[in-house]
C-alpha cells in the first residue's frame, strides 16, 4: 500500500509513520500545497497513492481545501470512482460540523488523533482496503 501522510506537525507525522511503517511505502508532506503537488505528480506518473492520511488543521491551506483539490485532480484525470485514493481525515477535531464538512468534501472517513494501529486497520477494513501483511 502506498500512503501519503499530510500533517504540518513533525511529531504527528513521525507517529503516523511509525504506525504504518510496515504497511508499505509511505511519503509525507508538511503542508497542503506540497501534498497537492505530490499527489498530482504521482497520479500523472501512474503511481497514485492508495491512501492519504490528511490533517484538517494546517496553516496556509487547511485539510478541507486540500481534500477538495485532491478530488478535483482525480476528476480532471478521469479517475474512476473505484480507483480513487482513499482519503482519511486525521484530526484532533471530532466536532460534528468539521466531520460533516470533510465527508461532504469527499473524504472516505476520519480518525481522531491520537490513534492506534488497530483503529487505522479497522477503518481500512471498513473501506474494503487490503491490509498489508507486516514485513
Amino acid at each position: 500500500m502506498k500512503t501519503l501522510i499530510v500533517d504540518d506537525n513533525i511529531v504527528n507525522r513521525s507517529s503516523i509513520q511509525k504506525i504504518i511503517e510496515d504497511m508499505g511505502v509511505n511519503e509525507s508532506a508538511v503542508n497542503g500545497q506540497d501534498a497537492i503537488e505530490m499527489f498530482k505528480l504521482h497520479l500523472v506518473h501512474s503511481r497514485p497513492f492508495d491512501l492519504v492520511l490528511l490533517d484538517i488543521v494546517m496553516p496556509g491551506m487547511d485539510g478541507i481545501k486540500v481534500l477538495k483539490a485532491l478530488r478535483d485532480i482525480e476528476n480532471e484525470h478521469n479517475v474512476e470512482p473505484d480507483k480513487r485514493s482513499r482519503i482519511l481525515m486525521v484530526t484532533s477535531h471530532s466536532h460534528k460540523d468539521v466531520v460533516l464538512a470533510a465527508l461532504k468534501s469527499g473524504c472516505d472517513g476520519y480518525i481522531v488523533k491520537p490513534f492506534r494501529r488497530d483503529v487505522l486497520i479497522k477503518k481500512l477494513k471498513e473501506l474494503n482496503m487490503a491490509i498489508p501483511v507486516a514485513r
